[in-house]
């Protein structure tokens, strides 16, 4: 991975890096904790199953609180969800 300094030489938004890097984090995490795609050559983050795990209290909250009314409503580009926002 680029170091910050690059990146913000390279024009990066601070905000874009900061997500970025707690993105890297997040899905190291998911690896770690064995959520990942079975039967890949490289481990890969499979985010539904934990999705799942975090239980539709957790859903219902994001929801009310709307913090994410827009990804509720169209869902992350080229996903699926278990889930419904209806």
């Amino acid at each position: 991975m680029q170091d910050v300094q690059h990146q913000i030489n390279m024009g990066w938004p601070l905000e874009a890096i900061e997500f970025f890097q707690l993105y890297a984090r997040m899905e190291g995490e998911l690896k770690q904790a064995g959520y990942t795609k079975k039967g890949r050559k490289l481990a890969e983050a499979d985010w539904n199953p934990f999705a799942a795990s975090l239980g539709m209290d957790f859903f219902q909250f994001v929801r009310d609180s709307k913090m994410a009314n827009t990804l509720i409503r169209s869902g992350p580009p080229m996903a699926t969800s278990s889930f419904s926002s209806d």
